[in-house]
């Protein structure tokens, strides 16, 4: 969908690591997730392939399959959310209309939802294959699940798509260390558990008032709806996290500004990829129209409204993580 982006930074094909291998997944929605697979894509041995907003829908119609008392909540969050259902023509449809959607707003026809200030090295957006490939690959996917109603067959479909496309993506930009990054991502770590095997998962956590004000001037939802997402996302990730602990982390955003370095080599450590935070901060700076964390620096008027309302809905995980004095 994108030509790769020349950093100036030498790359060594992958080795001892099968091609398509996903090493690990970024989440979180205003949160700074964007900041951070720009910068880890500046590490040598990591290659970031972002958003791929189809694959959610392919999860939750597994999530379903498992519990089926979960359609009504996990159809509110379908984007897009026609057709309705979650037969395999219209979870499909659905995927087929985001890789639509996705391929616009790479080639820039359809608004990105950043602002000016979010200005990054590998952009936005970052995907090395074209949106036929994209759908020859969907079409693969809707065969093998055609007719079935079989979790263990939509989780290997599954995996069939993300490991090639992520294959294509890497013949682009080799490297040992795959990294998706889309927002919804970590809520799903046990159906992704269950489609590729263990994995690395990372969700970026931001004072959820911030979050809401900036999702809320995007228009994205309502305040109380934006508020009850970003505790929703945050807690559903923990609970999927469960089964395998040592491979789940969070990071908060307010450090990731404040010391990107030591952040980001936490991070590599986490990943099990030699530590570059300086060197990934130093380069971000030559290649990036705007510093690291400006947004931060510069925030907008506080809405004493919608942090009322963002209280009132999630008041009491702001508190345990230390945002309300």
């Amino acid at each position: 969908m994108m030509p790769p982006t020349d950093t100036g930074l030498t790359r060594d094909p992958p080795t001892g690591i099968p091609p398509g291998f996903i090493g690990g997944f970024i989440g979180g929605f205003r949160s700074g997730s964007t900041l951070l697979v720009n910068l880890l894509g500046l590490h040598p041995d990591i290659t970031a392939w972002y958003e791929t907003k189809f694959l959610p829908e392919a999860l939750r119609w597994l999530r379903v399959l498992h519990s089926p008392d979960e359609i009504e909540s996990e159809m509110a969050l379908s984007s897009p959310p026609q057709p309705a259902g979650f037969g395999v023509g219209a979870v499909a449809t659905r995927m087929r209309l985001q890789m639509e959607y996705d391929d616009a707003r790479l080639r820039g026809l359809s608004p990105s939802g950043k602002r000016h200030y979010e200005q990054y090295p590998l952009g936005a957006d970052r995907i090395h294959y074209s949106l036929q490939e994209a759908m020859e690959a969907l079409d693969r996917w809707q065969l093998s699940t055609s007719g079935t109603e079989d979790g263990d067959t939509v989780a290997r479909a599954t995996a069939e798509l993300i490991r090639g496309l992520g294959e294509r993506h890497l013949a682009a930009e080799p490297a040992p260390l795959l990294i998706n990054k889309t927002p919804e991502l970590p809520r799903f770590g046990a159906e992704l558990r269950e489609c590729l095997g263990p994995h690395k998962m990372i969700l970026l956590i931001r004072d959820g008032r911030d979050v809401v004000r900036s999702a809320a001037a995007l228009r994205w939802a309502e305040p109380g709806r934006l508020a009850y997402l970003w505790r929703e996302l945050i807690l559903q990730s923990r609970e999927a996290a469960r089964g395998a602990p040592g491979d789940y982390v969070e990071v908060r955003y307010e450090d990731l500004v404040a010391a990107p370095a030591p952040t980001l080599d936490k991070v590599c450590d986490f990943l099990q990829v030699p530590a570059a935070g300086t060197e990934m901060v130093e380069t971000y700076g030559r290649l990036a129209a705007v510093p690291i964390g400006f947004s931060a620096t510069t925030p907008p008027p506080g809405d004493g409204a919608l942090d009322e309302i963002c209280i009132r809905e999630a008041g009491d995980l702001l508190a345990d993580l230390g945002y309300l004095s």
